[in-house]
This record gives structure tokens, sequence and C-alpha cells, in this order.
């Protein structure tokens, strides 16, 4: 079981750098256009999640694409602000970034990892909005590939956190609505629908 868990681990986490190396290709050749609202809040939200997911959860196997993911996007932050395509943060991200102090202050005032990872994912999910707005309103402004990856990423560790469950919920709540997320991206910018939008807008 062992050997299981920490195989899909590493698979989970090797899976998800990737997606980050073919989204900073995707940003770099223009097929990808990162919302500074949402990339000027996941560099602390992914290091604060791994964190607090690790903590909550116990289980390191699970937590490897966490702490894949925080470092992965702490240097797409830094590509992004060398090239540029990074904003200032703006009221909405400054409220994302108060929610992140509010999650760190539960961690670490009140001892709490799992309600701590909740505000995380409370978040994550408010940060996601942006992006998801911007992929409905035109599908251009993505490219599903990496976003595939990433969902795939966490269907992993939701597999990975099955294997000798001990009956706690909190460690699958985290992967499950980031796979939702991140799947949502992927359905919306599908080249299916990329065409069907061109279709209606030309």
């Amino acid at each position: 079981m062992e050997n299981t868990k920490l195989t899909l681990g590493l698979l989970a986490a090797a899976i998800h750098v990737v997606a980050y190396f073919i989204y900073n290709l995707q940003a770099r050749s223009g097929k990808s256009k990162p919302k500074a609202s949402s990339w000027s809040i996941w560099t602390l939200l992914a290091g604060l999640n791994a964190l607090t997911y690790n903590d909550a959860t116990n289980d390191v196997y699970a937590t490897f694409q966490f702490f894949a993911g925080s470092v992965a996007c702490f240097l797409t932050f830094l590509y992004l602000l060398v090239t540029h395509r990074f904003g200032w943060p703006g009221k909405k991200e400054l409220k994302i970034f108060a929610i992140c102090i509010a999650a760190i202050v539960v961690w670490q005032v009140f001892h709490s990892a799992s309600w701590a990872n909740l505000i995380v994912l409370l978040a994550l999910v408010v940060s996601f909005k942006p992006t998801l707005d911007a992929v409905l309103a035109d599908p251009d402004v993505e490219t599903p590939l990496s976003w595939v990856l990433w969902t795939t990423a966490f269907a992993i560790t939701i597999a990975n956190k099955s294997i000798g469950w001990d009956g706690a919920i909190i460690g699958f709540i985290m992967p499950s609505i980031a796979m939702l997320v991140h799947g949502s991206v992927a359905v919306l910018s599908r080249k299916a629908r990329k065409l069907r939008f061109k279709k209606e807008t030309s």
C-alpha cells in the first residue's frame, strides 16, 4: 500500500509540474492569457494550501502534488513578473489576500489546520472567478491542455487518498474542488467550444 501511495503521489506531482511548464509555454506564445487577478494570489494560496493540507491530513504522499505545485506556481509567478504579464493586485485580490491571512491566523493561533485549509479553499474558489468569467466569455483566453493535466493530477490525488482511507473527509475536499474548478476551465476552453464561439461571433 505504501509503495502504491508513493507512486501515485509522485505521479500526481510530476503531472502537476508538467502542466505548469506547458502553461508557461502557452503564456509565452500568447495561447494563454494569464489573469493578474488570479495569479497574483495563487502563489500564496499554493504554499499555504500545501502546508495546511499536510498538517490536516498527515498524508505526505497525497501532499506531494501540492508541494510540487507551490514551487511551480512560484516559478510561474516569477516568469509572469519578468515578462510583464503580471499586474498589481486590485481590491478583489487584496480581499483574497485577507482571506489567506485569516487562514494563517486560524492555523497558527487556533491550531486548526483543517479549518485553515477550508478557508484556503474558499480563497482558491474566489480567486478562480476572474479566470472562469474570462474563459466563459471568450474560450480563446485559455488552452485546455495544462488545465486537463492539472485536473488529472487532482484526480490521482483523490485516488491516492482513498487508499487506506481512515474515514476523514477533509483530505478529499481540497483536491475535489480543485479538480472541479480546473476541469471547468478545461471544458470551457476546449477546441469545439472555440470553433462554436467564433461562428457565433463572426
